[in-house]
């Protein structure tokens, strides 16, 4: 691996012996938003419109473009659940109600905060300490 000016980083110890270093190597290679060649974001070839990508081979397959400006939504027009008495702030994890805050901003849709998804999530915050 190289930096930049072309100088050798050493990546001898793998992460954990790269950790304290790597960013430096990262700065390395900015350079000044004036000369970024990339366009931000993607335009279609045939409308010229911005799109985005969610496939991970981005452009790889079309049938996961979409529009840059969709926002996520529920799979119904709302309010999908009925009766919701609960608020993106009874949702205990921070991030998990700051998201709910965004899609009930972007759809005005209060259901959002009776998403079992937000408040029972199938992603768990761990240490290496709780591990077997």
């Amino acid at each position: 691996v190289r930096r930049s000016d072309g100088s050798v980083y050493s990546t001898a110890g793998g992460w954990q012996g790269t950790a304290l270093t790597s960013f430096s190597l990262a700065d390395s290679w900015k350079i000044p938003l004036n000369l970024n060649q990339l366009v931000d974001p993607a335009l279609d070839n045939n409308s010229n419109l911005p799109i985005c990508d969610a496939s991970k081979a981005c452009g790889a397959q079309p049938t996961n473009a979409f529009p840059c400006n969709a926002v996520r939504k529920l799979v119904e027009e709302g309010p999908v659940i009925e009766d919701c008495n609960k608020k993106c702030s009874d949702i205990k994890d921070k991030v998990f109600a700051d998201a709910c805050r965004v899609d009930v901003t972007n759809t005005g849709d209060g259901s959002w905060a009776c998403q079992s998804s937000y408040l029972e999530p199938v992603l768990e915050k761990s240490s290496p300490c709780e591990f077997d």
